[in-house]
């Protein structure tokens, strides 16, 4: 080992103090206890003996953390064994109480989550077993090569004092064997760094020779004290390039994004995902460094990635390129014998890059068109997470909507919820995970919204994609429904209809037909809703993207539900279909109760024009009284009531299809309310949507006494109303006594 170095590392360095970890019990039985402790100590000098960094004594300064808690403590997390244990992996052991600093040190508290992980390290933890550790990098530091020997440098080592450091994320670790159990602080960067290799032998082997210590240029000795002369020191390994540069704040799954020339990389799709690696790796390293001039082996590391990223973009263009060629040779009719040019290739990545999209456009019309064709290729790929999803009626529907975007805003949302970096970045957000730099911009730039929180990206949106069949709110395959994808109001225009008259006779003037037209406008008003789902859905994100589609989906259904039949029609509620049908589409009944003469009156209420599209809306239990009519003698009492011929079909009445809402009124008695409706619900009612659904993530629901109960928490926000829009085209029967 060295006794002098010129200048240690700064970047991803690993202490541990031991002991240093607690629990506290919250005073439940039930609920997990609070970790807590000091991660670092003030002013207390520790000997760094460590083969990557060298050999130095180092304090910590009061308030060196002081800004780090301040500024980004929401993107610190508490991980065991710093995200590495093969168990547990990067999942954060709880969200933090509370992180200051104290006369001792840095100062800590977590509210362990009530997981399976969490209750294996308990035991542990109860027992002293584990140290804390925390890893950071230094921003400022005060570094004496030429220490005098001291009380506390006997023998005159190299003295840092870390002024300002920034922290990444501390929590509890296990001490390696030849650390022994002392009380102390301790580096662990050594065996951090080791075991982001081990997977990797080769690479392993290329680290271990790049540490191995090289002669001193001059093989001058150099006077440490003035006591005397030292052995000669041992110029400090460079870095290599890998370890060094490692930004650890969120490793990629799978491994580091560092460079990986020597891994082979046999198919495009390992190609694809390692040129998402390098791109996620380069955006770390810039946001780490700012405007600063990178270090030489941050710089080495930077351009390998540059060099590795354009033999992978050079790979991925040919064999697409290829691939083009070929498709169009099988296509061509064998007497064309020219084969045109392949179109320059545009990756999977570059269909999102609405900068680059900008700068190749000449004029705010071609920004627009090429948008809008990538936002087309970005849905012709699109999966839908939710299983009642139908995937080609999706896509045929948000290309209709494409195809209406003048503006190229709607195509820019689709881009933008649909990207792979902010669908990343969103998984992570519901997750409660910690984002890379370049995620954390896609939220930035992407997801918060003047109505704050997270846009959903496109694929789940209930607000876009179409996934209800009917059984739970059937009006919105009854309506006729609109989507707005710019602006908060529709206008439309409608008419109860044109009278058309034979004649004149030839050569004579042409009488005006005097037609009415409607002009309606319907704004969307806003609707929030809180869904809970419970921690454990978290865990793996294929499974929770189709656990949220589904549970947005319903909850936005289970309002609707309601607020579409029943709403008073006023700024903040929408106008349901059953409260705002003027009173002249009402029918009586013949008594205080039905009848199955009712249902043939209503029948004969709506104009002729209207009964080809007609449909009946009812409560189960009006739908029941009226199976009972069927079990009658006459043929009219026994024909009134069919089932759907094949299975998702609508039973049918009287011939016409028979939909449920259980927000219908459901008793067949009561007096002057309206228990059936009928008639063409497109012509008669709208709904109309605004595209686009954000979220707000409540990570930690407790309960009425101030507990975790183990569940998160989406506030979703969106925009709809509906409205009558022509009440010659539905007809409601209402319970009492017809007048005439």
């Amino acid at each position: 080992m060295t006794d002098k170095i010129n200048q240690p590392p700064k970047e991803n360095l690993v202490r541990a103090v031991y002991p240093a970890v607690e629990l506290r019990s919250t005073g439940d039985d039930d609920a997990m206890p609070v970790l807590s402790g000091h991660f670092a100590k003030f002013n207390e000098w520790t000997e760094i003996d460590s083969l990557w960094e060298g050999r130095f004594l180092e304090r910590i300064a009061p308030g060196a953390f002081d800004k780090t808690i301040t500024e980004n403590r929401e993107r610190i997390r508490p991980l065991f064994q710093h995200g590495q244990d093969p168990q547990i992996g990067d999942k954060p052991l709880g969200p933090i109480r509370e992180l200051r600093e104290d006369d001792e040190g840095a100062y800590y508290e977590v509210d362990l989550l009530d997981t399976s992980y969490n209750r294996d390290l308990v035991p542990g933890l109860k027992a002293g077993l584990y140290g804390s550790s925390f890893r950071f990098s230094i921003v400022k530091e005060d570094f004496d090569k030429k220490a005098k020997r001291s009380a506390h440098n006997p023998e005159g080592l190299p003295e840092r004092t870390i002024r300002e450091a920034r922290l990444f994320e501390f929590g509890p670790v296990t001490f390696p064997a030849y650390a022994g159990a002392t009380a102390g602080i301790r580096s662990l960067t050594d065996v951090y760094t080791l075991n982001r290799f081990v997977r990797d032998p080769k690479r392993l082997a290329e680290v271990m020779d790049a540490m191995r210590p090289a002669l001193p240029d001059d093989g001058a000795a150099t006077e440490h004290s003035d006591e005397g002369s030292r052995s000669e020191p041992q110029a400090q390994p460079s870095p290599p390039p890998a370890v060094a540069a490692t930004t650890l704040q969120d490793p990629p799954s799978g491994g580091s994004s560092s460079v990986r020339e020597n891994q082979t990389v046999n198919t495009i799709e390992e190609r694809v995902a390692r040129l998402d690696e390098i791109g996620a790796r380069l955006q770390e390293i810039n946001a780490e460094h700012g405007v600063d001039v990178l270090p030489d082996a941050v710089q080495a590391e930077w351009d390998q990635l540059v060099s590795e990223r354009e033999t992978h973009e050079k790979a991925v263009s040919a064999y697409e390129t290829r691939k083009a060629t070929l498709e169009r040779a099988a296509t061509r009719p064998q007497n064309v014998e020219r084969i045109e040019a392949p179109q320059r290739h545009i990756s999977r990545e570059n269909i999102y890059d609405l900068e680059r999209v900008r700068a190749e456009s000449r004029t705010d019309a071609e920004f627009t068109s090429k948008v809008r064709d990538n936002a087309l290729r970005a849905v012709e790929g699109a999966r839908f997470a939710h299983e009642r999803a139908d995937e080609n009626k999706n896509k045929v529907e948000i290309e209709k909507l494409l195809s209406q975007d003048e503006s190229g805003e709607f195509a820019r949302h689709i881009l933008a919820t649909g990207s792979p970096v902010y669908l990343r970045a969103f998984s992570k957000a519901v997750a409660g995970r910690m984002l890379t730099a370049e995620e954390q911009r896609a939220i930035a730039t992407v997801g918060t919204t003047t109505a704050g929180g997270y846009a959903v990206p496109f694929t789940l949106d209930p607000t876009l994609i179409l996934t209800s069949d009917g059984s739970v709110n059937p009006l919105r395959q009854m309506a006729r429904v609109e989507r707005l994808t710019v602006g908060n109001t529709w206008k439309g225009v409608t008419t109860a209809g044109v009278t058309i008259t034979r004649g004149p006779a030839e050569l004579q003037p042409v009488t005006p037909l005097d037609v009415t037209l409607g002009q309606p406008e319907v704004t969307v008003q806003p609707v929030k809703a809180e869904i809970q789902f419970s921690i454990e859905a978290d865990e793996d994100w294929p499974r929770l993207q189709q656990e949220l589609a589904r549970i947005l989906q319903e909850a936005k259904d289970d309002e609707e539900a309601d607020s579409f039949v029943n709403g008073v029609g006023t700024t903040v509620y929408p106008e349901g279909v059953a409260y705002g049908l003027d009173a002249s589409s009402d029918v009586g009944t013949t008594g205080d109760g039905l009848t199955i003469d009712d249902l043939f009156r209503l029948e004969g209420a709506l104009p002729p024009r209207y009964r080809a599209r007609a449909q009946f809306l009812a409560n189960k239990a009006i739908y029941s009284q009226i199976r009972q009519f069927s079990t009658g003698a006459t043929s009219g009492e026994g024909a009134v009531w069919q089932r759907g011929l094949q299975a998702g079909d609508p039973a049918q009445l009287l011939g016409y299809p028979a939909r449920e809402s259980s927000a219908m009124e459901s008793d067949p008695t009561a007096d002057g309310e309206r228990v059936m409706l009928f008639g063409d619900f497109r012509a008669g009612f709208l709904i109309v949507d605004k595209v686009g659904m954000t979220i707000e993530i409540d990570p930690h629901v407790r309960d009425g006494n101030g507990k975790w109960i183990g569940a998160r928490a989406l506030l979703a926000h969106y925009r709809n109303s509906s409205k009558v829009i022509n009440d010659n085209a539905l007809r409601a029967l209402k319970i009492g006594v017809v007048t005439s």
